[in-house]
């Protein structure tokens, strides 16, 4: 029963129901009731700012009270047509509360000001931390991390700026101890040319944050040089003559041997080693092993440089010297010559023994490879006649002098003498 009357005529209820939906959305419209919506998103515009800066002082915004929300209050057809860009947050630095930091945010639309109900911000007080204000200058310091590609190196890094000029709060200015551009090379093998930005470092090498600070420039434009590598010999030759007694072995040993540049391909076509001078090595007058430590980059040709960052460019270069022995030695007459007879005589030995001895002077590796089978040695009759004044013979036997070629670095400690017998051929 129950039922049936819920149920007779159901169509004219539906349609009472949507009627009465349609009819309070008409009013609802007609009335234009007030309502409420919140804009977020909105930045807080600082207003004479002038009276911190012209005491040399700086502001901060602290928790990030310069960008708030508002609440509106308006009628709906007023809201309908209100967003973000038509709400204006201002806060007047002349308005500062030194004892907390805080300014008072106000808050106004650009559009139906005068129409809306209400409209506040739902953050009050812009906060801000009062400083002194700092200026300072850095040098930029390029710095290239990263390792090219296998058979180049980093060459010359020029910047078009090499000085930044900062200023702001004394707090933030104060840590900072490096202005640095930084680029990576990694795995390249020409040039390059890039701008970068800058960045600052504390002395604990942690970065500060530039956000605010004011600069002059905030970026330089690097020019990198990416160069090829080739390894070069050193080579060295000493000059001069040691102490009396004394004599340098010919031992010369360099080391490194072999030092790695860099340059323009073009140049390194040209250069297979690096001489170092033969006045940079005298022996002159000593008596011991000369080591000495020699900067070779000054001999190297323009436009290169040493490959490794880290090397210093020095050589040592060990020079040996040691003390001259003297040995007796013995040899063959039979090895010497007599040459330049006078016409009409024959030269003899004068006496029997089949060998010269004499005594020779040299190192002692030289000495050990003397070989006085390959000596020649030669007794000049004319020669000792000259030097005597004789124009004729006018005796039988005469003390001549033996003329030894000798190998290199061995010399005959004193004249040697052997008896010369000449004989008329009559």
């Amino acid at each position: 029963m129950i039922k049936n009357k819920l149920l007779k005529n159901l169509g004219l209820k539906i349609l009472a129901v949507i009627t009465a939906i349609v009819l309070w959305l008409i009013v609802v419209n007609i009335s234009d009731p007030v309502i409420s919506t919140t804009l977020s998103g909105i930045s807080v515009e600082v207003t004479n700012a002038d009276v911190l800066t012209s005491k040399g002082q700086i502001y901060q915004v602290l928790d990030g009270t310069d960008n708030i929300s508002v609440s509106v209050s308006a009628k709906r057809t007023i809201l309908d047509y209100l967003n973000t860009s038509n709400i204006r947050a201002t806060a007047d630095m002349s308005e500062l509360n030194e004892a907390d930091g805080t300014v008072r945010i106000r808050v106004e639309s650009n559009r139906y000001n005068n129409q809306i109900d209400s409209i506040k911000p739902r953050t009050e007080y812009l906060k801000v931390k009062i400083e002194n204000k700092k200026s300072a200058q850095f040098r930029i310091e390029p710095v290239v991390t990263g390792q090219p590609q296998e058979g180049y190196v980093v060459g010359n890094v020029q910047m078009n700026q090499n000085i930044v000029f900062i200023s702001g709060p004394e707090s933030v200015v104060s840590q900072i101890s490096r202005a640095v551009t930084e680029f990576s090379v990694e795995g390249m093998s020409g040039n390059v040319s890039t701008n970068m930005d800058i960045k600052y470092y504390n002395a604990d090498g942690e970065t500060v944050d530039e956000a605010q600070l004011s600069q002059n420039i905030a970026s330089v434009n690097l020019d990198i040089e990416i160069l090829p590598t080739k390894e070069i010999t050193v080579l060295a030759k000493p000059s001069g003559t040691p102490a009396a007694g004394y004599g340098v072995t010919g031992v010369v040993t360099i080391e490194p041997a072999t030092i790695m540049i860099a340059g323009q391909s073009r140049a390194l076509r040209d250069i297979e080693s690096v001489q170092i001078p033969d006045n940079k090595l005298s022996v002159d007058g000593l008596n011991a092993t000369l080591d000495t430590a020699v900067d070779i980059t000054q001999w190297l040709p323009d436009g290169i440089i040493l490959a490794d960052e880290e090397y210093d460019g020095k050589v040592v270069v060990t020079v040996e010297i040691e003390e001259l022995e003297t040995r007796t030695v013995e040899l063959q007459k039979s090895r010497i010559s007599i040459t330049n007879v006078p016409s009409g005589y024959t030269a003899v030995f004068g006496t029997n023994s089949e060998t010269v001895t004499f005594d020779v002077t040299g190192l002692a590796k030289d000495l050990d490879e003397l070989d006085m089978e390959s000596v020649n040695a030669v007794v000049d009759v004319k020669a000792y006649m000259e030097e005597n004044d004789m124009t004729s013979v006018n005796a039988v036997a005469y003390m001549m002098p033996i003329s030894l070629e000798l190998p290199d670095g061995i010399t005959q400690k004193a004249p040697v003498n052997v008896n010369i017998r000449l004989q008329n051929k009559k």
